[in-house]
């Protein structure tokens, strides 16, 4: 069979990802930008998700249940204690596949069939760690400023390259521009808007406060400072999406095995309606013939407009 194949002729990456499962963090020290794009890292997902999935197929229930929990546990801890805006946004398109992959295995099993304890512990309550990016953001601000600090005038070595830059940039002023950008993440309201599932849009991130001095001595830093937000607050909607998810898998776990039928899931997605949306907006629905629901994304993107679990056969 290929896929045994595959999974064979890959059997030391493979390893290798399992053994995530181990860390505890995921801590960047490298001055990474959250466009790099990552080698590899779509082939080792679906190679992660592949190999519990053929267990699955192949009978290995129990087996396939726990590697895709321990997946998503792993995922989440690691999203919950990192640096890195890229590990983050990697763990967030990780947990997508997952909850897609776990909620087919669900739908494929009797209703009361046992499911492992791991799958009810990996999709707990949503806490602030799940939502947060300020440590991620705060790691950001910092590349940045270190960024600004290579052309810094300061270190220009002819005095005709001084000057040039000292009318364009100034690295010092720079950081005062962008620290409210990256510091709106870690504000008590912007957390708790994310807790209640409240959308976070670019206009509610404060405005770049500058003077005449900036427009005139720095404006390399001024386009810097005026470009991020829209894409800084797409990031913590994709955070958001997330939490989402997270809550959305956990109510299917919980409610697979008390549903009579498909024709049951709508009312009860309805009660569930107040604790899905935690008092935003988010829209959910289930499907006309019972087997989806659907959950849409505020960070949309081609292929990802929204998560859509299986509920049955």
């Amino acid at each position: 069979m290929p896929l045994h194949a595959l999974l064979a002729r890959q059997s030391a990456r493979l390893a290798s990802l399992q053994a995530l499962t181990g860390d505890d963090a995921l801590w960047d020290d490298l001055s990474i930008s959250p466009q790099t794009p990552l080698p590899g890292f779509g082939a080792a997902m679906k190679l992660l998700l592949t190999a519990p999935a053929l267990d699955f197929v192949e009978g290995r229930q129990a087996q396939a249940l726990d590697a895709i929990c321990t997946q998503a546990a792993t995922v989440r801890r690691l999203h919950a204690h990192t640096n890195s805006l890229v590990g983050a946004m990697v763990a967030v398109a990780w947990m997508d596949g997952i909850e897609r992959e776990l909620a087919g295995m669900l739908a494929a099993l009797p209703d009361d069939e046992a499911i492992p304890v791991g799958c009810t512990q990996a999709f707990a309550p949503v806490v602030a760690a799940d939502v947060s990016l300020c440590a991620p953001m705060r790691h950001e601000y910092d590349r940045a400023a270190n960024a600004m600090a290579v052309v810094d005038p300061s270190r220009a070595s002819h005095w005709a390259t001084r000057l040039r830059l000292r009318l364009v940039v100034d690295p010092r002023g720079t950081r005062r521009l962008i620290a409210p950008t990256y510091a709106w993440a870690c504000q008590r309201d912007v957390l708790a808007a994310q807790m209640s599932d409240r959308s976070l849009a670019a206009t509610s991130m404060p405005p770049v406060h500058y003077d005449l001095f900036d427009a005139v001595s720095n404006t390399m830093g001024l386009i810097l400072a005026r470009i991020a937000p829209p894409d800084y607050a797409k990031y913590l909607q994709r955070n958001e999406d997330y939490a989402a998810g997270l809550r959305l898998m956990a109510w299917v776990l919980q409610h697979r095995s008390d549903t009579a039928g498909a024709a049951d899931w709508p009312h009860r997605l309805q009660q569930a309606l107040p604790a899905l949306q935690q008092g935003g907006n988010r829209h959910f629905a289930i499907d006309p013939d019972g087997r989806h629901v659907w959950m849409d994304y505020r960070a949309k993107r081609p292929g990802h407009e929204a998560l859509v679990l299986l509920l049955g056969p």
